[in-house]
C-alpha cells in the first residue's frame, strides 16, 4: 500500500514538473526581444528615449524636449535598459554598416517590411516585428521598428528613430 501511494505522489510530481518546464519554456519563447539585447552584437552607440532623467556612470545624459536621451556603448546598453525598466518610451542604436547588416536585422528581428523610402545617399525602412512589444500606425499599418542606412551608418529604432540618422 506505501509503494502504490508513493508512486501516485511520484507519478503526479513528475507530472508537475514537467507541465512547469513547459510553460516556463513558452514563456521565454514569447517574451518581447530588446533592440538592447540585439545590439550588443555591434560596436556603436545605443540611445535610450525616457521621459525622467536617470544617472548612470558609463551614460551620457541630454534634455531633449519633455524627455532625455541616455546614450551608452552598445555593449553596456542591455544591463542599463533593466536599471530602466518601463522608463523607456524607445530606442535605438547605430554603427557602421551596409546593407547586409540591415537585410541582417530585419531577419534577426523576424520583420515584415512595410514601406521603404530610397533617397541619394541614404534608405529608410518601416518594418513591423513580432519581436517588438511597441508600436504606432504609420498608414494604416503597425511599425515597430525603424531602420536607416546613411552611407556606412546604420541606426535601428523601436518604434522609430527618434533621433539624427
Amino acid at each position: 500500500m506505501f509503494k502504490k501511494i508513493f508512486k501516485v505522489k511520484y507519478l503526479n510530481m513528475k507530472k508537475f514538473i514537467l507541465l512547469s518546464i513547459f510553460i516556463f519554456s513558452l514563456i521565454l519563447l514569447d517574451s518581447p526581444y530588446s533592440l538592447s539585447a540585439l545590439s550588443k552584437s555591434y560596436d556603436g552607440t545605443h540611445t535610450f528615449y525616457c521621459s525622467e532623467n536617470f544617472f548612470c556612470n558609463d551614460a551620457q545624459t541630454t534634455k531633449n524636449g519633455n524627455g532625455y536621451l541616455i546614450c551608452v556603448n552598445t555593449k553596456k546598453a542591455e544591463k542599463l535598459k533593466e536599471q530602466l525598466k518601463n522608463n523607456c518610451q524607445g530606442e535605438s542604436f547605430c554603427f557602421a554598416g551596409d546593407y547586409q547588416d540591415l537585410k541582417s536585422i530585419l531577419k534577426k528581428l523576424n520583420a515584415q517590411t512595410i514601406k521603404e523610402e530610397v533617397f541619394d545617399d541614404f534608405c529608410v525602412i518601416y518594418g513591423f516585428s513580432p519581436k517588438l512589444k511597441n508600436y504606432i500606425y504609420i498608414d494604416n499599418q503597425k511599425v515597430n521598428v525603424q531602420i536607416a542606412l546613411n552611407k556606412n551608418k546604420i541606426t535601428v529604432g523601436s518604434p522609430l528613430i527618434l533621433g539624427s540618422f
